[in-house]
């Protein structure tokens, strides 16, 4: 997997394949995805706050609602964070 400016993510695909190539002829086998914003295994508590549930606050304040998703592997840190 690579990150590239905190907003894209690649993923390589891992499979091993030992059968003729070109079964994969004109098929890319890396998958791209965008988001907001990427966050690998070293950014802060801190930083993650701030590109997440910080712009959120100063609507709840003025009554209106707001919902933060965290989704993850068990014990990556979602509650906690």
């Amino acid at each position: 997997m690579r990150c590239k400016d905190k907003k894209q993510v690649t993923v390589l695909d891992p499979i091993e394949y030992d059968g003729p190539e070109d079964i994969f002829k004109g098929r890319s086998r890396e998958q791209q995805y965008a988001f907001d914003h990427v966050f690998n295994q070293v950014t802060s508590q801190e930083e993650v706050y701030k590109n997440t549930a910080e712009v959120l606050i100063q609507g709840v304040i003025e009554g209106y609602n707001a919902t933060v998703f965290a989704y993850g592997a068990s014990g990556a840190g979602k509650t906690f964070t």
